[in-house]
Parts: structure tokens; sequence; C-alpha cells
């Protein structure tokens, strides 16, 4: 018979987190360890605790700091204000090259994340699913 040392009604041969209590067992990079004991929640290789961008979607390519270019881009510029939209662009334009150069986002994407910002369509997936 397993216990449930965390007492949050998962059995501990069961739980994917049995010294904190996770009712929910969230899993979000599906690593079978549960969330709210992760060292490294997103799986991008920088402990949460010196990850400035959390949540990094699983697959991308991230610099040291744990941010993907898109990431990058949104933290140097903010989201997009209704107006006027000149500087926010501009910023855009500046960071996604940095990124570009950086590696962490293609010539292609780069032109498609400059494109939705000027378009407004900030937020939108870089492709058709």
């Amino acid at each position: 018979m397993s216990g449930d040392f965390d007492l949050d009604e998962v059995c501990d041969d069961a739980d994917n987190c049995p010294v904190d209590a996770n009712t929910d067992q969230a899993d979000a990079d599906l690593d079978r360890i549960g969330d709210v004991c992760e060292v490294d929640s997103d799986s991008d290789g920088v402990v949460d605790d010196l990850d400035l961008c959390a949540g990094t979607p699983i697959g991308s390519l991230f610099n040291d700091d744990g941010c993907s270019g898109p990431q990058l881009i949104e933290r140097a510029c903010g989201l997009p204000q209704a107006s006027p939209r000149g500087p926010y662009i501009a910023c855009v334009v500046l960071e996604s090259k940095r990124a570009q150069r950086e590696g962490l986002i293609t010539r292609i994407e780069r032109a498609q994340i400059i494109r939705n910002a000027a378009r407004g369509n900030v937020g939108r997936p870089l492709c058709r699913r």
C-alpha cells in the first residue's frame, strides 16, 4: 500500500511530485515531474530562478537566459500600442535583427515577425497550420 506524503490525495507511487502537494498533477513539459517540483519547468536548460523567459516553447532555440527570439523581442519591445506604432515597429526591427544574429530566428522568421508587427498581427503563429 502506498502512502500520500504530501497529502494531496494522490498516492505517492502515482504522484509526479510526491513531496509537494499538486492535486492537478500538472506537467507542462511532459517529463513526468510535476510542475510544482520542477527546477526547470520549460526544459530549456535554465533553472527557473535564473530563467528570464518562463514558458519557452519546447523545441525552440533559446539563449543562455532561457529566451527564444520572439520572447526576446517581446521583452525588449513590449506589446504594440495602438498609437504611435512607429517606435514599436522600429524596436521590433532592431530586436529581430539581434535575435537573427544570435541564431534564435531565421531570416524568413524575422521577415514574418516584422510583417506581423507592421500589420498588428502580433502573437499570431509564423505560419498557417
